[in-house]
């Protein structure tokens, strides 16, 4: 599972068998629709609710290490 039994050039082969050629254009089966507005709007929401949460960790952290400070680290 390790793939050291497998010679390098095995490894990289499904890599360049993959590649699409030159000129040629992507299947219109694998391209995405547009999104609608909701759906737009959702993804934007979530992004931001994401966004605030990730925040929120760091300002938490940012208060305990100052109460920290404050009050066992510099007392």
């Amino acid at each position: 599972m390790s793939g050291i039994e497998a010679p390098s050039s095995a490894r990289f082969a499904d890599f360049w068998r993959r590649r699409p050629k030159r000129g040629a254009q992507p299947d219109a089966a694998h391209q995405n629709p547009p999104l609608t507005a909701r759906e737009t709007r959702n993804m934007m929401i979530q992004s931001v609710l994401a966004a605030l949460a990730i925040g929120l960790v760091f300002l938490t952290a940012i208060f305990l290490f100052i109460l920290f400070s404050l009050h066992i680290w510099l007392k």
